[in-house]
């Protein structure tokens, strides 16, 4: 969709013409797909055995592509460069204080690993073999300890768990559900709403009780969505309803788990100053009659809102959904 330019009040205003077709009947949610990059070394390290199922949509974060799996965060920085798990185990221990062993011989059975001054021993010792050692795992940043009850170590990237079978049978080694924690921290902090958010969806859904609408909740996979559709738009310097891989919210919102009946998506940038932005963001888009219909459409009753800042340049994303 060709932006044109307004200028209005001496600033420069980007908009685009409004998008009418973006209401579907939703199929039901399953997990999100496996991004095309990491389907390679998803299943020549073990697959969903090793690394569960994926429960994030594929995100464009901090220069590259991720996707959070039930037990590992896959990742592949700009450039086609080689795909490899997260630093989940390190992330997500920041802060706590894992003392290191002296230092001393290895053995066969144990092994001391000068890199980041732990040790490997059985149970864990043969399982982080097995599992592709430093390649997958990384090296051990914590020696083995009780956490709830359950025998567990730390690596750079997973967290190896020991689980005893009942009536003293062998037992197992799995990789705990770091991918799952991490992935619910992040998308809590995308689902939170900034001070540009919160006043975009205040003046927007002044706009439908003027006209007799009930407001928009703010829905928080929706709202995390949102936030992400402008952060990608920003920082890859697009801005266009279907991202550069030809995804579009109607093949995003079932990714993220997200049930609806009807859907609809708003887009809206400009480089207005910080306290002028968001009204000219509300003013553009209930100026604009294909924006409007969508945004005052009775149907809707969700919506999550999505700022995101590249040099002067704002963008908002507005995502409304009609609950089943």
């Amino acid at each position: 969709m060709a932006a044109r330019i307004v200028a209005l009040f001496g600033a420069l205003v980007l908009l685009t013409a409004g998008w009418s077709t973006p209401v579907a009947t939703a199929a039901p949610a399953g997990p999100p797909a496996i991004a095309p990059p990491f389907q390679g070394f998803y299943a020549a390290t073990g697959g969903a055995a090793l690394f569960g199922a994926p429960v994030s949509p594929p995100l464009w974060q901090d220069g590259q592509l991720v996707q959070y799996f039930e037990r590992a965060r896959l990742e592949q920085p700009e450039g086609d460069q080689p795909v490899q798990l997260g630093r989940l185990g390190a992330e997500l221990t920041a802060g706590r204080d894992f003392a290191p062993v002296a230092p001393f011989a290895s053995t066969p059975d144990r092994w001391y690993i000068a890199e980041t001054g732990h040790s490997l021993a059985a149970p864990f010792l043969p399982a982080w073999l097995d599992r592709g050692g430093v390649a997958i795992l990384g090296y051990p940043i914590s020696e083995p300890l009780d956490e709830g009850g359950r025998l567990v170590q730390y690596f750079e990237r997973a967290r190896l768990e020991w689980h005893p079978a009942p009536a003293g049978g062998a037992g197992a080694i799995r990789l705990g559900a770091l991918g799952r924690e991490a992935w619910l921290m992040q998308a809590a902090t995308l689902a939170q709403v900034s001070a540009e958010e919160a006043g975009l969806a205040e003046l927007l859904n002044a706009a439908r009780r003027e006209n007799g609408l009930p407001a928009l909740a703010i829905e928080p996979t929706v709202a995390a969505l949102a936030r992400e559709r402008a952060d990608d738009m920003a920082t890859r310097h697009y801005f266009s309803h279907t991202t550069p891989e030809g995804q579009t919210i109607l093949s995003l919102l079932p990714a993220w788990g997200v049930p609806f009946r009807y859907a609809g998506e708003v887009l809206q940038r400009n480089n207005f100053a910080g306290d002028q932005t968001v009204a000219e963001a509300a003013r553009a888009l209930l100026a604009s009659p294909a924006h409007r219909a969508i945004l005052l459409d009775r149907r809707f009753s969700r919506v999550g809102l999505g700022h995101a800042v590249d040099g002067a340049l704002h963008y908002y994303a507005v995502i409304v959904i009609e609950v089943p």
